[in-house]
């Protein structure tokens, strides 16, 4: 218990809001840019044991921002796992949603796509603003292991997102979808 006050504690520190009765289990890294937010809302789980995993928990949790006024909220009891979120721009995370180990959540492609003219690197420098697009994910979600979302996606309320997909386009509320890229497979009852 005292490990768990001690990171919910460091964590704080680090200019993070964090509400009441934040579990962190093992390795967090938190990388905040100087004018940015990141909002952890009350009863949040961050995991990276694997004895507190049903399937696994490889590396760190990682919550980055990349610029001034970038914004991270993970909302009430939700619960990520061995995951790296990393914003450019926005990224929301709804109330109770579920983030299995190694996935990737990113508003932005994290380097230069298009080099300007007369530059010849890609690996040179940051995404440039005008290639951010803030991600959703509504309430009631549950996106399986080591799926990536990226940018500009809204993954609709109660929807269901299976290990290993690839989210490039908005999922419905409601939906179960999979693959790469991610598709609709059929919708959920409610």
């Amino acid at each position: 218990m005292l490990i768990r006050r001690y990171r919910v504690a460091t964590v704080a520190r680090k200019g993070i809001t964090v509400g009441r009765a934040v579990v962190i289990t093992g390795r967090l890294q938190v990388h905040a840019h100087k004018g940015s937010s990141i909002l952890l809302a009350d009863n949040v789980v961050l995991n990276s044991r694997v004895s507190r995993n049903s399937l696994e928990a490889r590396g760190p949790m990682i919550i980055k921002t990349l610029f001034p006024g970038a914004r991270i909220s993970i909302g009430a009891e939700s619960g990520v796992t061995s995951s790296t979120i990393s914003a450019a721009g926005t990224i929301t995370i709804g109330a109770r949603v579920l983030i299995g180990a190694g996935c990737v959540i990113t508003d932005s492609d994290h380097h230069v796509v298009r080099p300007p003219v007369g530059v010849s690197r890609r690996h040179l420098g940051l995404p440039r603003v005008s290639d951010v697009h803030g991600v959703t994910i509504e309430d009631d979600v549950f996106i399986g292991a080591r799926s990536i979302i990226l940018k500009g996606v809204t993954i609709g309320r109660g929807s269901v997102i299976g290990a290993g997909s690839v989210v490039a386009r908005d999922i419905a509320p409601n939906t179960v979808a999979a693959g790469n890229p991610c598709v609709p497979i059929s919708k959920l009852e409610v």
